[in-house]
């Protein structure tokens, strides 16, 4: 009994170490995929991701500009409606 069980695990043990092999080899192809895959869109995004930090600090500093063009105006309008009122 003792020698049928070693023989059926020794049977077993050769069936998977091809079976073993086979899903190591490819977990490693799928890894190098995504890696690869993530390289390659990594890119155009990070290219996106400036661009669109570009532009809201052009947007931010416009702001500021039309803030501050705001505040002027409004001070030369006040300046100029307590001049009319002596």
């Amino acid at each position: 009994m003792n020698d049928e069980v070693l023989a059926a695990m020794a049977l077993v043990i050769c069936a998977l170490i091809p079976i073993v092999y086979m899903l190591i080899k490819h977990q490693q192809t799928m890894a190098k995929i995504i890696h690869e895959n993530r390289t390659r869109t990594d890119d155009p995004l990070r290219l996106e991701v400036e661009q669109l930090k570009q532009l809201v600090m052009q947007q931010a500093i416009t702001l500021d500009s039309l803030a501050q063009e705001n505040r002027q105006l409004r001070e030369h309008s006040a300046a100029e409606s307590h001049v009319q009122q002596f």
